[in-house]
C-alpha cells in the first residue's frame, strides 16, 4: 500500500512509513501522532508519526506530545486514539523494531521494579494451564493449550487478508535473493524440525473457525546465529473484527526482572550467562489448537499457496511469553528437586530466554552449571552461548555450548548505547553507534535518547542530560521535524560528538564482595530546578582494604509544574529511600548488610524527613511517608553539597566530563574510609527558622449561653421539631 501511495501522491514521498501499534500501553509513553497536514488539495492527508506517517484518507489524527519524565501524577493530555490495524510492517515485508517499542523500553527501564498488579484474568489463566498441560513421557516436552478468554467462535475469516498480505510480503522477498534465501531456509528449517507442518485439509462446514496468520520476519542484525525470526500477527482482525491476540489470555507477568538480575550478576567473584535455544519451539501446541495457528507460504511465485500450521508455540501470541516462562517454572517444580542448585538459580537469573548469574567459589560454578544443562535437557530445551569469567567452568561444557568473550544486556536492535560485558576483563563497557548528519529535530533526539539504554544507570548523568533537552523541545512546542533553535542545536551536536568517549568506559562488574568481608550501602541524593535523581555505593571492607563500586543511580526531568529547590529535593529523597530499599532487599537474601547510610545536602528536606509528617502539608506528608516505608528517617544524614556525587545527576553532564568526573564512579572522598569514619552529620541540637510548607494550626475560643437564646440550634432545633410534628399530628 505504501508504495502505491507513493506513486500517485508524490507529495508524501519524503516520510517512511512506520509500524502500527500493537500495545496501547506504548501510547502512554510515546505520544504517536502530532497534527502535520501532508497533503495536496483534493487528496490523501497524511499525519506525522514518530515512525513516521498513518494515511487518514480526508482526517487528521491529532495527539499531544508526551510529558517530561516526572511523577506520573495527572497526565497533560488525553490518550490519543487507538489507531485501526494496518500492519506496516506487512507492507514493508521484513521490518527492524519500531522507534515506539525503543521508547517504551526506554520509559520503562527508567522506573524501578514495582509489585504487579494481580488481575482475576490471571487466575484463570493459571487454572487453565494446569488442568491442560501435560507432558510427552516420550520426549519430556510439554504440551500446552491456548487460553482463550473468550469464546473461540467470535474469530470470523481471515484467509483473505492473510493472501494479500502474503503477497505484499513475497513482492518484498522477490526483489532481494538474500531475503528470500533467508525467509526459505527459516521456513526449510522449521519443517525439517517439526515446528511447522501442512494444515490437514479442514471441512468447510465445520463451525469450528481456523485463523489463518500474517506473517512477516525480523532481522536482528546483532544475533551471531540466525538473523531473520519468523514472527506471525495474531493481532490481525478478522472479518468478525476480532482477532485471535483479542480472544487470549496474556497470563501472569513471568519475567525476570533485569535490574535485580544485574544487580545479582555482580555480586560474586564467578559469573555466567547463557541463553535457552529456541525457548517458544520447544513446546509443544495441542492438536486441537494448532488450527488457530495457520499461515501461508511457498518457496515459487508460480507453486499454489500451502497452508501450513505451528505444531508448537509460535511467536506473536499474546500468550506465548506467558507459556514460555511458565513452563519452565512447570519444569523447576517437576524437576527442580534433582538439581537443586540449578533451581535456585533459574527461579532468580531468567530473562525471557537468557541467564545470568553469579557463584563465590568455582566449585559451585561447576555444579550449578552442569545442573543447569541437565535440568533443561528434561525438557529438550538446549541451554548455549554460555560463558564465564571462570575457564575451569566452560571446560566442563561442549565446545559448541560457549560462546567468544563478549556478552550483550540489551537485544535492542540499532541502539546508541548498550552495555556490554567482556569475560576477558570482567568489565561493562559501552558500545556507542549514532548516526551521522542526522537533523536535530525533534523526531530524531527522540529516536537517539530512546536508543540510550542504561538501566543500572552507569551513565545516568549523561542521560539525564538527553532527556533535559527532550524536555526543552517539548516546552517550546515545536512540530516533529523543525529544526531545533541554534542554542539546542548546538548543544546537541557536542553531545552527540562526545558520546562515542563513553566506548573508553570501563566499570567493573564483580563489587568487590568475597569471603567474611563488611559490606555498606551508601546513597545519595540531590535536585535541581531541572531534574533530581539518586545514586548507590556499595562499600566492601575487608583485611585488603577497602573498595567502593558504583551499584546504581536514576534520575528524573523536574516536573513541568514549578516547585521549590526544597520539594525537589524531597522527592530525589524519596527515589534515593526506594533505590535502597530495592538494592538493600535484593543483597540481604545473599549476604548481609552491616549498615544503610543515606545522604541529603538539603537541611530543609532533611529536616523534614526527620520529622513527623503530620507537622507538614500534604505534599510533603506524603513522601515524608513514602520515604519512611523504605528505610528508617535515622539512616539519612547532611552532607556538603561539593562532596554530594548526585550533584551532577540533578544538572545532567555531556559524556567527555562524566568520564573525568572525579566523584561519579567513586562516590565522595571519605568513601573509601571506614564507615566509622564516615562525616554522619544530623540536625539534633539544631533549629532552622522559618520550615516551609508546615501546617497551620488555628485555635478557635468557644463558649457556651443558654439554650433560649440559639432556638435553632444544635440542642433546641430538635425539640422544636418535635413539636411542629406534634401540632401537625393532631
Amino acid at each position: 500500500m505504501a508504495d502505491w501511495l507513493f506513486e500517485v501522491h508524490p507529495h508524501v514521498m519524503d516520510m517512511s512509513a512506520f509500524n502500527a501499534v500493537k500495545d496501547k500501553n506504548a501510547l502512554r509513553y510515546t505520544a504517536f501522532y502530532q497534527a502535520q497536514k501532508v497533503r495536496d488539495s483534493a487528496k490523501p492527508r497524511a499525519s506525522v508519526a514518530l515512525c513516521g506517517f498513518k494515511k487518514h484518507n480526508n482526517k487528521t489524527v491529532q495527539c499531544s506530545p508526551p510529558t517530561a519524565d516526572i511523577e506520573p501524577e495527572t497526565p497533560r493530555t488525553r490518550e490519543p486514539p487507538r489507531t485501526p490495524r494496518s500492519d506496516g510492517a506487512a507492507r514493508r515485508g521484513l521490518v527492524r523494531e519500531p522507534i515506539d517499542t525503543l521508547v517504551k523500553r526506554f520509559w520503562e527501564l527508567e522506573e524501578l521494579p514495582s509489585a504487579p498488579i494481580h488481575h482475576p484474568d490471571e487466575d484463570e489463566c493459571e487454572d487453565f494451564y494446569t488442568s491442560t498441560t501435560v507432558r510427552d513421557p516420550l520426549t519430556g516436552r510439554y504440551v500446552v493449550g491456548l487460553p482463550f478468554k473468550d469464546d473461540v467462535y467470535a474469530l470470523g475469516n481471515t484467509m483473505d487478508i492473510a493472501k494479500k498480505r502474503f503477497y505484499c510480503l513475497e513482492r518484498k522477498l522477490e526483489s532481494s535473493t538474500k531475503l528470500r534465501s533467508a525467509y526459505d531456509d527459516v521456513i526449510k528449517g522449521y519443517i525439517a524440525k517439526g515446528y511447522i507442518a501442512p494444515a490437514p485439509l479442514y471441512d468447510s462446514n465445520d463451525p469450528v473457525p481456523i485463523y489463518v496468520m500474517p506473517h512477516t520476519g525480523i532481522i536482528r542484525e546483532d544475533k551471531l546465529s540466525t538473523k531473520l525470526r519468523l514472527v506471525v500477527d495474531a493481532s490481525c482482525q478478522s472479518s468478525s473484527g476480532k482477532s485471535l491476540n483479542d480472544l487470549l489470555h496474556s497470563g501472569r507477568n513471568l519475567q525476570g526482572d533485569l535490574f535485580k538480575i544485574i544487580l545479582n550478576f555482580r555480586l560474586y567473584k564467578i559469573a555466567m550467562t547463557a541463553d535457552c535455544r529456541e525457548q517458544f519451539l520447544q513446546i509443544v501446541m495441542r492438536e486441537e489448537d494448532r488450527r488457530y495457528q495457520c499461515f501461508l507460504y511457498r518457496f515459487n511465485p508460480r507453486d499454489p499457496l500451502v497452508l501450513y500450521q505451528f505444531n508448537r508455540v509460535c511467536f506473536g501470541l499474546t500468550s506465548s511469553p506467558y507459556h514460555a516462562l511458565r513452563t519452565v517454572r512447570q519444569l523447576v517444580e517437576d524437576d527442580g528437586a534433582m538439581y537443586p542448585m540449578a533451581r535456585d538459580v533459574v527461579l532468580s537469573a531468567l530473562y525471557m530466554d537468557d541467564v545470568a548469574f553469579s557463584l563465590p567459589s568455582e566449585q559451585e560454578a561447576v555444579t550449578t552449571s552442569l545442573q543447569m544443562v541437565d535440568l533443561f535437557k528434561g525438557a529438550r530445551w538446549d541451554l548455549v552461548k554460555w560463558n564465564s569469567t571462570s575457564s575451569k567452568v566452560l571446560d566442563v561444557l561442549p565446545t559448541t555450548h560457549k560462546l567468544p568473550t563478549e556478552v550483550e544486556f540489551d537485544r535492542t536492535v540499532n541502539k546508541v548505547l548498550g552495555l556490554h560485558w567482556s569475560t576477558r576483563d570482567d568489565e561493562f563497557y559501552y558500545k556507542i553507534k549514532i548516526q551521522k548528519d542526522v537533523p536535530c529535530t525533534k523526531r530524531s533526539i527522540l529516536s537517539t535518547v530512546a536508543r540510550l539504554w542504561d538501566i543500572m544507570g552507569f551513565v545516568a548523568p549523561t542521560v539525564v542530560y538527553a532527556k533535559m533537552l527532550i524536555k526543552t523541545l517539548w516546552q517550546l512546542n515545536l512540530d516533529w521535524d523543525t529544526e531545533a533553535p541554534t542554542h539546542i542545536v548546538k548543544m546537541w551536536k557536542q553531545y552527540c560528538d562526545e558520546l562515542p568517549a563513553l566506548n573508553e568506559l570501563r566499570i567493573p562488574r564483580h563489587v568487590g564482595v568475597t569471603e567474611n568481608c563488611e559490606v555498606t550501602l551508601l546513597g545519595l541524593s540531590d535536585a535541581s530546578l531541572t531534574a533530581y535523581g539518586a545514586v548507590v555505593y556499595l562499600h566492601v571492607g575487608s583485611p585488603a582494604g577497602n573498595i567502593v563500586r558504583l551499584v546504581c543511580a536514576k534520575s528524573k526531568v523536574s516536573p513541568t509544574k514549578p516547585h521549590s529547590i526544597a520539594r525537589l529535593e524531597l522527592l530525589g529523597g524519596v527515589l534515593l529511600s526506594k533505590l535502597l530499599r530495592t538494592v538493600h532487599d535484593n543483597y540481604t537474601e545473599r549476604i548481609p548488610i552491616k549498615a544503610t547510610y543515606a545522604f541529603l545536602d538539603s537541611k530543609v528536606a532533611l529536616y523534614w524527613i526527620k520529622s513527623s509528617p503530620h507537622r507538614w502539608q500534604t505534599f510533603v506528608a506524603n513522601r515524608v511517608v513514602q520515604k519512611t516505608e523504605n528505610i528508617s528517617p535515622d539512616n539519612f544524614y547532611h552532607c556538603a553539597g561539593t562532596e554530594n556525587s548526585a550533584d551532577i545527576l540533578s544538572r545532567g553532564v555531556t559524556p567527555e566530563k562524566l568520564i573525568s568526573h572525579p566523584l561519579w564512579f567513586h562516590g565522595p572522598p571519605w568513601a573509601s574510609l571506614h564507615p566509622s569514619q564516615w562525616p554522619l552529620k544530623t540536625l539534633d541540637g539544631q533549629s532552622i527558622e522559618d520550615i516551609p510548607e508546615e501546617k497551620v494550626l488555628t485555635h478557635a475560643l468557644c463558649t457556651s449561653t443558654k439554650h433560649d437564646a440559639f432556638p435553632f440550634g444544635i440542642g433546641g432545633g430538635w425539640s422544636i421539631y418535635k413539636d411542629y410534628k406534634s401540632a401537625k399530628m393532631e
